[in-house]
């Protein structure tokens, strides 16, 4: 008698490559590894720990933050990809901002990805993000959060009806959660550990963008209320796309970390 053993092989899909603009793994440095070679400008304290696959980097709350070497241009809107374990509030910080290209004083908000709100809502720990159509106001913008529940939409000046509420989840301090905030032609979508939260339609089809202002990974210089706008905890993987990412291509992103 022969016995024969099959194997059944699963296919790991790599992560997308097609419109990627960086890639910051942290391995221990802030090396672009996409093939734009746009290296981040050390501000941190250079705290490399263990991250969701090899190293990650550690932001401190108060101080830590890098520039990127390049601007990008975000008219159209970006995507991004990323881990995060974040430590919440830390003091009297605003916003936990992830990145953005913002800066109040000169006019040039672009746009700004945070982690949790500001003053009586530091602790609400969402995921959120806003992309601003003109660079003068904060009030004209597309904006997405990862929490909401039906009676929040009314505070916002636009159509409630242009929000679906999919799985409306909150950030977990102390816990690696995959972050995605998708930008499609018609869409913003916050999506956590491969699970869609939240979409908005867009009203606006471009957004303000300077082609001077830096980008800022880890706080943003000139925005809010509070003390600072520093993220507090630890980032890795982290990708920005110049285009919407398929279900496919997140769910990707989220199983091959």
């Amino acid at each position: 008698m022969i016995l024969v053993i099959l194997f059944s092989c699963t296919k790991v899909e790599n992560p997308p490559t097609d419109g990627l603009l960086l890639y910051y793994n942290f391995e221990g440095n802030l090396n672009d590894q996409s093939s734009n070679v746009n290296n981040g400008v050390e501000a941190t304290s250079g705290n490399y720990v263990s991250g969701v696959n090899g190293k990650g980097l550690d932001f401190n709350g108060t101080s830590d933050y890098f520039t990127l070497t390049s601007t990008l241009n975000s008219k159209n809107g970006l995507s991004f990809s990323f881990w995060i374990k974040s430590r919440g509030a830390a003091g009297t910080e605003n916003n936990g901002v992830i990145i953005a290209k913002y800066n109040s004083t000169a006019n040039a908000r672009c746009f700004f990805v945070y982690s949790f709100g500001s003053g009586s809502a530091r602790g609400d720990n969402r995921l959120s993000a806003a992309f601003y159509r003109d660079g003068t106001s904060a009030q004209i913008h597309d904006n997405v959060k990862s929490y909401f529940v039906e009676s929040e939409l009314s505070v916002y000046p636009s159509d409630p009806s242009l929000w679906t509420i999919i799985k409306a989840t909150k950030l977990e301090p102390g816990k690696w959660t995959h972050c995605v905030i998708n930008v499609t032609p018609t869409t913003l979508e916050a999506w956590l550990d491969g699970v869609l939260c939240v979409k908005k339609e867009r009203e606006h089809n471009i957004y303000f963008d300077s082609p001077t202002e830096p980008i800022c990974i880890g706080n943003t210089l000139n925005a809010g209320d509070g003390s600072n706008n520093h993220y507090n905890g630890v980032l890795d993987e982290f990708r920005i796309y110049n285009r919407g990412l398929t279900e496919k291509e997140i769910q990707t992103l989220y199983k091959t970390r």
